[in-house]
């Protein structure tokens, strides 16, 4: 069996290493970058399981990163789903923004592992899906690097 990839667009390396833990659980290789055009030229090359997207990244936004990635797949044979994952709020314009550049969903941070891995799940055919570990669903994956809580509990 070929194994699989999810790249994953993130500037924060923070929140690029939790995202790396949760795909891993479902049996996938990661990629990660850091800009709109390594994700960009990274599609170019590899044919990824999925792409998990931030959207407010330094050189371009994850809409425009999106467009671009769509554009390019014409020269292809395959569709890569991609996930927006932002901590941006839902409106309506950002619903429209999404959909028009070809974002197959989106993830609002923070979020829970059971959140990523339901999105996983549905968009791709995971190599080893998995039950959550116990007591991961509890923990909430944001912007804000690991710290402890008063009761122990490690949050993002």
């Amino acid at each position: 069996m070929k194994e699989q990839a999810v790249l994953i667009v993130e500037d924060s390396l923070a929140q690029q290493q939790v995202i790396e833990l949760i795909v891993k659980e479902l049996g996938f290789l990661t990629h990660s970058v850091t800009t709109g055009q390594q994700a960009v030229e990274a599609v170019k090359a590899v044919q990824f399981a999925a792409i998990l997207m931030d959207i407010g990244l330094p050189d371009i936004d994850g809409f425009e990163c999106a467009w671009r990635i769509r554009q390019s797949e014409a020269q292809f044979a395959w569709h890569v789903p991609i996930i927006a994952v932002t901590a941006s709020e839902s409106d309506e314009n950002f619903q429209m923004r999404y959909r028009t550049c070809g974002i197959d969903g989106y993830l609002r941070k923070p979020f829970l592992p059971a959140a990523l891995h339901e999105l996983l799940v549905r968009y791709t055919d995971p190599p080893r899906p998995q039950k959550l570990p116990a007591g991961s669903s509890q923990s909430r994956y944001n912007n804000r690097a690991s710290a402890e809580s008063q009761s122990g509990e490690t949050i993002y």
